[in-house]
C-alpha cells in the first residue's frame, strides 16, 4: 500500500472509533452506538438528509461564520451545534486550544476572538466535497476559502472542514468538527 493509501485507512479508522465512543446527548437517551446496536441498519436514504446538511452549510453555518463588519454570536444558531459537553472540536486554526472537549470552551474562545476589532473576515467560496449519512448520523467535507484584513493588508486564507453529525428531533447538529489549513489541492 503506498502511503497516502495507509493515512487514508487511519483517517477512517480514527473517525470509525469516534463514531462508537462518542456519548450520547441528554436529549437522545436512548441512542446506541452504531457498532453495538442490533436493530440499526444503515440505509441508503434519500437526498433528503444530505441536502438538507448542505443547505445548513452554505446557509445557516456561513453566515454565522461570515460577519464581515457585523458583531459576531453564536445566539440564533444554538441548533447548529451539539451544546453540551459532548461537542469536540479540533482545529489548527484556533486562536488558543486545538482541542476543545466542550461547547462552552469552544463558545468562549470564539466569540472573543470573531469579534476583535477590527474584524473584516468572511467566506468568500465554499465547496462541498462530501456529505455522507447513516441513520442519524452523518459527516461532511467542505473547503472554505476566506478573507480577511489585517493590520491594513488584505489576507486571503484557505481551510478544510470536516464535521460530524448527529439527527437529534429531527435536526440536524454538529457534534464533531475539525479544521484545518490552509489548504493544498497541487500534487
Amino acid at each position: 500500500m503506498t502511503t497516502k493509501t495507509i493515512k487514508f485507512v487511519i483517517v477512517i479508522l480514527i473517525l470509525c472509533i469516534f463514531l462508537v465512543a462518542m456519548p450520547a446527548s441528554t436529549k437522545t437517551h436512548n441512542f446506541m452506538a452504531i457498532a453495538q446496536s442490533k436493530e440499526m441498519q444503515i440505509v441508503k436514504l434519500g437526498k433528503t438528509d444530505e441536502e438538507a446538511i448542505r443547505k445548513i452549510l452554505l446557509g445557516k453555518w456561513r453566515k454565522l461564520w461570515s460577519t464581515g463588519n457585523g458583531k459576531f454570536t453564536f445566539k440564533g444558531y444554538e441548533q447548529l451545534f451539539l451544546t453540551n459537553d459532548s461537542f469536540t472540536s479540533v482545529s489548527t486554526l484556533s486562536p488558543s486550544l486545538t482541542l476543545i472537549n466542550n461547547w462552552q470552551t469552544y463558545s468562549d474562545i470564539w466569540e472573543p476572538y470573531m469579534n476583535r476589532e477590527p474584524n473584516t473576515w468572511k467566506i468568500t467560496q465554499i465547496d462541498v466535497n462530501k456529505i455522507s449519512v447513516a441513520g442519524d448520523m452523518a459527516w461532511s467535507s467542505i473547503n472554505l476559502y476566506g478573507q480577511d484584513t489585517l493590520d491594513g493588508k488584505e489576507l486571503h486564507t484557505s481551510e478544510h472542514c470536516t464535521h460530524i453529525w448527529r439527527k437529534i428531533d429531527g435536526q440536524w447538529s454538529i457534534v464533531y468538527e475539525h479544521v484545518s489549513g490552509p489548504i493544498n489541492l497541487n500534487a
